[in-house]
């Protein structure tokens, strides 16, 4: 779904020659796309006629800045003319080349990511839509959700930052009393993030106890 982003692009109060429109539309997703894929090229699907008059581009809407824009994508021009704004459709096919991260071989779930397990491969993204994947420099922050097939690619609906206590580590178990701190080994129940609760078990009488993670795999425990 389209999210609504104002752009003002152009602010001069001389009238817009019809080739403007196309060159406001360049600038807006290419701003969109510069520094976030290797190359694009825009094919206008249709481009109306600016309105007879002293007009001018005011701003343009249709696109989330966050996101990639892939293939046909609709913007609207708002177009200032005699003291009203109109605003304008138009439609362009965007093609797209992106350096894109495969699977190697099958990864099964819960594998943290490293080079032997990727290939990172130059190809055409126009056919992926809104799909998002990791840039090179994050991905050995990840680890699998679920299983990956050898040849897909790497998304990140099916990837998540690597845990700071995975289910099955070893983890040291800190009690608190005031000054006094007491330490025991234990075992993480299962996954957690800096600053979360998780369930641990300590392997000194078998108890099972919550605990906040802290730096170096330490579970405060309550």
């Amino acid at each position: 779904m389209l999210c609504l982003l104002f752009l003002i692009l152009v602010a001069a109060a001389t009238p817009a020659p019809a080739g403007d429109l196309e060159a406001a539309v360049q600038d807006y997703y290419g701003a969109l796309l510069t520094d976030k894929v290797l190359s694009w090229e825009m094919e206008f699907k249709r481009c109306p006629e600016l309105p007879s008059g002293n007009c001018r581009i005011v701003g343009m809407r249709g696109e989330n800045e966050l996101s990639i824009p892939r293939g046909t994508r609709l913007c609207w021009v708002d177009v200032q003319n005699e003291g009203k704004t109109k605003s304008m459709p138009v439609t362009v096919k965007i093609t797209t080349v992106e350096e894109i991260p495969l699977a190697r071989i099958d990864i099964p779930p819960r594998t943290v990511l490293t080079d032997s397990l990727i290939e990172w491969r130059v190809m055409t993204s126009t056919d992926l839509g809104s799909t998002s994947f990791p840039a090179r420099t994050d991905v050995k922050s990840l680890w699998s959700r679920v299983r990956i097939p050898s040849g897909n690619i790497l998304t990140m609906p099916r990837l998540e930052p690597v845990p700071a206590v995975a289910m099955g580590d070893e983890v040291t178990l800190i009690s608190r009393s005031g000054s006094v701190e007491v330490k025991t080994t234990g075992q993480a129940l299962e996954d957690g993030y800096m600053g979360d609760i998780i369930k641990v078990k300590s392997e000194f009488n078998n108890r099972k106890l919550k605990g906040l993670i802290e730096a170096g795999r330490r579970v405060v425990v309550q």
